[in-house]
């Protein structure tokens, strides 16, 4: 059979003087009404149902993209630290040579049978001090070279230089605010928020490092000019992660720029001297040095925030 439903009202009747005399009831079928009421709870049900799944897809597309992108760079990385490598090699081996040919070249001089011929070319004065500077800008050149390389190196490649301990990073950070210029820093608002007893375990110098590089990247491409600039620097503490947010109200980042800005060699200033190996390097040193990871935002006009997470713990 079929279940129906069937309402059943009752109500108490009171005589004048407030006296119980009997009770009224009354019943009525409602089966359509809760069969409606079954139907709207299932609809709202499968609403919530679909909104649930569309929000885990696209988490899940985020954490895809993320993930694509941390393999894409850790895969970069090898690939420049190894050619880094290869290159380091021969770039010493000119370096050592060069030096010894200005050593040399200084030896000659005081030779007493060069004197003679130091007054004619190709061994006169004026050869040798050409000879002398042109070993100089190569040596010079070599050594920029040298220093680039260095640059690409995994940071666990150099783990061994590293010195783990507990920082304070309300120091840490006060000190990479305190190393950039007044120049740099005139007409920008600096704002600081960070409890006094938050630590973090790992390499001080490398966190200044990684701070160093973000607050110069705002003064060099957020904020170029510094007219009414804002950089506000907030430290959250969460159950298992520290958050350090670096918020400008800059020029912000084009949005087809923000899946590059972690590339190597990735810049919008290369006419004005820069390499594009900054935020590439933070990157490094967050996620491998510090098991770290780094989240960004940024509206042209609009100014950028980035998130750097550190681990309360993490895996040495």
């Amino acid at each position: 059979g079929e279940v129906r439903w069937i309402e059943h009202l009752c109500r108490s009747i009171f005589n004048s003087d407030g006296k119980w005399i009997g009770r009224r009831a009354s019943n009525r079928e409602i089966t359509e009404r809760k069969r409606n009421e079954a139907l709207n709870a299932l609809e709202q049900t499968n609403i919530k149902l679909e909104s649930d799944i569309l929000a885990r897809t696209h988490e899940l597309s985020i954490s895809n993209q993320k993930l694509a992108q941390s393999e894409r760079l850790a895969a970069l990385s090898r690939l420049i630290a190894g050619i880094a490598h290869e290159i380091n090699t021969p770039l010493g081996v000119c370096l050592t040579m060069v030096t010894y040919l200005q050593r040399l070249e200084l030896e000659l001089r005081e030779l007493p049978e060069m004197n003679e011929a130091l007054i004619q070319p190709p061994l006169n004065t004026n050869y040798s001090n050409e000879r002398l500077e042109s070993l100089e800008l190569i040596k010079n050149s070599v050594e920029t070279a040298s220093k680039l390389v260095a640059t690409l190196k995994l940071p666990t490649e150099i783990e061994h230089a590293l010195k783990y301990e507990n920082i304070v990073l309300s120091d840490v950070i006060f000190e990479a605010v305190s190393s950039i210029s007044k120049a740099q820093t005139e007409n920008i608002q600096i704002e600081v928020t960070c409890p006094d007893y938050l630590t973090l375990h790992g390499d001080a110098n490398k966190l200044k490092d990684i701070l160093g590089i973000f607050i110069s990247n705002v003064f060099t491409h957020a904020l170029p000019h510094g007219h009414n600039g804002l950089l506000t620097i907030n430290v959250e503490e969460q159950p298992l992660d520290i958050i350090i947010h670096i918020i400008d109200n800059g020029t912000g980042i084009p949005e087809e720029f923000h899946a590059k800005i972690f590339d190597p060699f990735f810049t919008t200033t290369r006419k004005k001297g820069t390499l594009g190996l900054g935020l590439f390097n933070a990157y490094q040193m967050i996620t491998l040095i510090f098991s770290g990871n780094i989240l960004s935002s940024s509206e042209v006009g609009n100014g950028t925030h980035f998130q750097l997470i550190f681990p309360k713990k993490m895996d040495l």
